[in-house]
């Protein structure tokens, strides 16, 4: 989230007196744009205790949950989870010695060091006997003080001296430590003010002033300032002397930035600037998150960062501000900008509102009638002072002195919606349409038309060229007016399907063409080279082109304000320089947003002071080229790598024992401001053959990476400073056992014996599978035979029976004729029960599980109530669990098909030695022994009591005609093939 700091008592006209008058800038709170970081961005928590910044350009935030590293985009944690030289997370103080080191004192955890990538602590066993520490100074001798809860002492090689525990300083409890311009060393603790005299901490002179000290910070101008709950002061051999009079407030952290200003962190107070004589306070009202200011810090590119109870700030001076709805503008959804001949700046809103801004006011203005109700899209004075009014569908206003007139399709206007306005060298006003182009002379319109040469209706942008002709961009090409007429030129044909939105031509006649979709075109005596976002642009879309008079092209996009290098542009154009560095400019720059708007004109203008302004959807931004800051690029930074999920410690050369060959190496380059100007590109040389741009985030991934050696090479560059940075590192992939030479022979030797053995083993398998081929032909035949045969010759005989009865005895005849119909039923349902069990001899469910669906399913198909019932536990080998399904679904089926039944139940049970089935129906019953002897034709009956028998199981009946009929087989488990793939697993449910 992006906001504009304003001091408290800064008025609702503050932002415009910052934008157009730059003498007020200074003083005023515009002139930072502010941004807050909290845990939903990646901090390990919002109290901010301590801040600073190593060489290499992180930033390192001090918690009370642990220690945060920050680059410009992500945060990095370090706790006791990943740090185990942190043995407490609360963080209370941080200080960067001259080498380089980051010192962290902690809440308890002692005092640890990070360099080179690595921690290290120091407690109890260093000499370091308090675990609390809340200062740390470096002085210039390069000894290390530390302050703790419970002494102060000095670092000399790897050990600490403590210097309280003496008759003078019993206990030093060390609130924070400061060094004078003579080198001498200032203590702050709970019992008053200490120093070191000959290396001994003594008490302070006891004739200064007793001023309350809880830490000091060094001024540039060489004086301590002391700091307490009263306010801060200046202090020289512990003793306070006259300075200025700066707030009596508790502060809790100073700093001196590089203009000269003084920020004070209060307690309660929010944040305080004194500067030039003039105090300004910026509170949780203003944009803070809250009013508690634990820490301010400047960092090296002059940021300011302030450490609240309830986040990160960062303050960024501005190079540009907006004028929106915060300066009295009712819609801030700005369409055009147009500075008149008095450099009055003048705004046309989405809704048609007019404003005009003139020195520090901001107003509303209001066309008189009979134009006060029409809605605005541009502004435009001629050479002789008139302004023009163009509108949307409400036709073209002129306004001379305060008459004014309304110009229509009535009066002769080709459309009523008017794009943009230009005067020629002759005075002649030209108007771009939403549908063709017409031309005002002073007295008449003259309109212009596909039939009069214009490539395409919709007219977008217009610019008279240096000979004085006209040229005209439409969403289908460009034109050229030469006088008063459409000229064909042939050097335009290339541009034809281009949407042309924006026209610049620069000094030395180089046409540069904004382009909807279409990238920046430069076009030179007939050649046309385009840049779009390969080359570096945010978007393919421009809306206007501006030159800032410095040697830079400035344009706005659909995604933000960008700039680039003009001599630059025309060298990558010519092909003497392979890229182009471009500058990009959102919100990290103060901008309230960075979705501009485009389609109408002037969709951006340069005033006369050099300032450059563009309509957005949030105001129309301003942006002053002359205070963009110099942006210093930092080293980039190879920051881990990890290697199949394992962390690899960071060298130059890095060895990787074998693994899987996945590979994930983090890399930045800190820029804190906007890291979205810094690209890179990466390569793993011996495995990439081309570089690799990292689009979206910092990391690159490789999978499947064979053993061998390679070197990974990161390249940043920095579109605002053309600038490259590079960094190397070289890694071994160590091979595996079976990847190394000699296992490749290895390998080869027993591949050779084990193919003699296979061959052996393959002879013995055919012959296994032959056999097994052969069984189970001769089961099918054997099925086949006793089923679908059989009843096919039973279905033949009833036939013939039938036939010969004809004749003789019509009514036997037909009973011979439904028992055949019942037979050829009762065999097709047999063959399809054959083919079921070809094609599925094997299932993914138990058998029981598919029984108990199947008579779920029959129950429902023929309304019968089907009942099923499971006791037990047990699991059946894949031969049982096969006969198992096929003999109950022959008994269901029959009892379903045979019996008629009203009710049907279906009981199984699993027993450790056996498992039980049982079906019974209510049917009229039969006679157990005619049906197995065949003598009704259906053989399903011996097929299930072969199966069951086969396994050396018991299967019986029970029935009578009249009596229903119970089916019960009996089948013994056997002991289970250890492959668990053979084995279907059966559980009792209640059901």
């Amino acid at each position: 989230m992006l906001f504009v700091i304003c001091p408290a008592s800064t008025l609702r006209s503050g932002i415009a007196i910052a934008v157009l008058q730059i003498s007020a800038l200074a003083t005023s709170g515009g002139e930072y744009s502010h941004r807050i970081w909290r845990i939903e961005d990646g901090l390990p928590q919002n109290r901010i205790r301590a801040l600073c910044q190593t060489p290499d350009g992180y930033l390192w935030i001090g918690t009370a949950e642990g220690l945060a590293r920050f680059d410009g985009v992500r945060f990095t944690i370090f706790d006791q989870s990943n740090a185990p030289a942190l043995h407490d997370d609360g963080i209370l103080a941080l200080r960067v010695s001259r080498d380089g080191a980051l010192w962290i004192g902690t809440e308890g955890g002692g005092l640890v060091r990070y360099r080179d990538g690595a921690f290290r602590s120091f407690g109890a066993g260093e000499g370091l006997t308090n675990g609390f520490v809340r200062a740390i100074h470096e002085d210039e001798s390069k000894t290390l003080w530390v302050g703790t809860d419970r002494g102060f002492f000095r670092l000399g090689g790897d050990r600490f001296a403590r210097l309280d525990d003496t008759p003078d300083v019993p206990l030093a409890t060390v609130l924070g430590i400061g060094e004078d311009e003579g080198g001498r060393i200032w203590v702050a603790s709970a019992a008053g003010l200490l120093t070191v005299v000959d290396n001994k901490l003594v008490r302070a002179n006891a004739d200064c002033a007793n001023y309350p000290v809880s830490a000091f910070y060094e001024s540039s101008h060489g004086f301590l300032w002391a700091i307490g709950t009263t306010g801060a002061t200046r202090m020289r051999n512990g003793c306070t002397v006259p300075g200025p009079a700066l707030p009596a407030v508790p502060i809790r952290s100073l700093v001196e930035d590089s203009g000269g200003n003084l920020w004070m962190g209060t307690m309660g107070q929010g944040l305080i600037r004194f500067g030039r004589g003039q105090t300004v306070s910026f509170t949780a009202s203003t944009g803070l998150p809250d009013n508690t200011v634990n820490v301010v810090f400047e960092d090296r590119e002059e940021n300011l960062w302030i450490g609240c109870a309830d986040g990160l700030v960062r303050l960024t001076k501005r190079s540009g501000t907006n004028i929106g709805s915060q300066d009295g503008l009712e819609d801030d959804d700005v369409l055009t900008v147009y500075p008149d001949r008095k450099d009055n700046l003048w705004i046309t809103t989405l809704t048609g509102q007019v404003y005009r801004v003139s020195g520090a006011t901001v107003e509303r203005y209001r066309l008189p009638s009979p134009a006060a109700d029409l809605r605005v899209r541009n502004v435009f004075q001629d050479s002789s002072g008139v302004f023009w009014f163009g509108t949307l569908r409400d036709g073209l206003v002129r306004l001379e002195g305060h008459t004014v007139t309304v110009f229509t399709k009535a009066d002769g206007l080709r459309s009523n919606t008017v794009r943009q306005m230009l005067q020629d060298r002759s005075g002649v006003l030209w108007i771009a349409l939403d549908s063709g182009l017409s031309r005002w002379d002073g007295h008449s319109f003259r309109n212009y038309y596909l039939q009069d040469g214009l490539s395409y209706p919709s007219t977008r942008c217009m610019i008279a060229d240096l000979q004085g002709d006209v040229l005209v961009g439409t969403d289908a090409g460009l034109n050229r007016v030469h006088d008063g007429r459409i000229v064909q030129d042939n050097e335009f044909a290339a541009l034809r399907n281009e949407k042309i939105w924006a026209i610049y031509l620069d000094s030395s006649g180089t046409l540069w063409l904004g382009t909807r979709g279409g990238g920046l075109l430069r076009f030179r005596s007939g050649k046309i080279v385009r840049f779009t976002r390969d080359n570096g642009l945010l978007t393919n879309t421009i809306f206007q082109i501006l030159d800032d008079g410095g040697g830079k092209l400035w344009m706005s996009t659909s995604s933000g304000v960008i700039s680039a290098d003009r001599q630059e542009l025309a060298s990558a154009a010519d092909g003497s320089k392979p890229s182009i560095h471009v500058i990009p400019y959102g919100t990290a720059d103060g901008m309230a947003t960075s979705q501009m708007n485009g389609g109408f004109h002037p969709a951006g203008a340069r005033t006369s002071a050099g300032d450059l302004w563009f309509p957005s959807v949030k105001g129309a931004v301003w942006i002053n080229p002359s205070r963009i800051p110099v942006r210093h690029t930092a080293q980039v930074l190879i920051e881990k790598i990890v290697a199949d999920d394992q962390a690899i410690p960071l060298s130059s050369e890095i060895t990787i024992p074998p693994g899987h060959g996945r590979l994930a190496i983090d890399f930045t380059l800190c820029e804190l401001v906007n890291p979205q100007r810094i690209g890179f590109r990466y390569k793993l040389e011996n495995f990439d053959d081309q570089w690799t741009t990292a689009l979206r985030g910092r990391s690159a991934y490789y999978t499947n990476l064979p053993p061998g050696h390679y070197r990974f090479h990161v390249v940043a560059s920095d579109a605002a400073s053309s600038s490259v940075s590079e960094a190397f590192v070289s890694l071994n992939l160590r091979p595996a056992f079976y990847q190394t030479g000699w296992s490749y022979a290895l390998l080869v030797l027993a591949a050779g014996i084990a193919a003699s053995g296979g061959l052996a083993l393959y002879a013995r398998q055919t012959r296994a599978r032959y056999a097994l081929l052969l069984t189970e032909r001769t089961r099918l035949a054997r099925e086949m035979h006793d089923t679908v045969i059989q009843g096919c010759v039973g279905v033949s005989t009833l036939l013939e029976a039938a036939a010969r009865f004809k004749d003789l005895d019509a009514v036997e005849a037909e009973t011979l004729l439904d028992q055949a119909r019942i037979q050829a039923n009762s065999t097709l349902e047999e063959a399809r029960q054959a083919v079921w069990n070809l094609r599925h001899p094997e299932a993914a469910e138990s058998s029981i599980t598919m029984l108990f669906d199947l008579a779920r399913k029959l129950g429902v198909e023929h309304g019968i109530q089907i009942e099923t019932e499971i006791a037990g536990r047990g699991s059946l080998d894949a031969e049982t669990d096969r006969a198992f399904l096929l003999v109950g679904r022959e008994a269901l089926r029959n009892a379903v098909v045979h019996a008629k039944p009203g009710h049907i139940s279906l009981r199984v049970s699993l027993a450790p030695s056996e498992v039980y089935l049982e079906v019974a129906d209510d049917g009229p019953g039969f006679s157990a022994e005619r049906e197995e002897a065949g003598q009704n034709l259906h053989f399903g009956i011996v097929g299930m009591r072969e199966r069951v028998e086969k396994l050396g199981g018991v299967f019986s009946i029970v029935t009578s005609p009249g009596s229903g009929t119970r089916i019960v087989a009996r089948i013994p488990l056997r002991a289970l093939d250890p492959d668990p793939s053979t084995t279907r697993q059966s559980r009792a449910e209640a059901r």
